[in-house]
């Protein structure tokens, strides 16, 4: 039971420091990282580093993020809505 409480924790304890050292908004990977932890940390490994892209490229980059979190999050709703129906 206490795993159960920890993990999550740890999970959005990683992503966000992984999110603040590729210059990402840690808030929104935060809770992705709740709702899908193993998606959430395998994206995030795939986005570059903010800082190091140019202004075209950053755009780019912030845009499939976006669009990432919104199925990362999506999926995680729907998986928790999942769990409770099937009860």
């Amino acid at each position: 039971m206490l795993l159960m409480l920890l993990l999550p924790m740890v999970a959005v304890g990683a992503t966000v420091i992984l999110a603040q050292r590729k210059h990402r908004n840690i808030y929104f990977w935060g809770i992705s990282a709740y709702l899908n932890m193993i998606a959430t940390l395998i994206a995030l490994a795939f986005f570059g580093d903010l800082a190091l892209l140019n202004e075209e490229e950053k755009k780019k980059s912030l845009q499939k993020e976006r669009i990432t979190l919104a199925v990362i999050v999506l999926s995680g709703v729907l998986l928790l809505v999942l769990r409770f129906v099937i009860r």
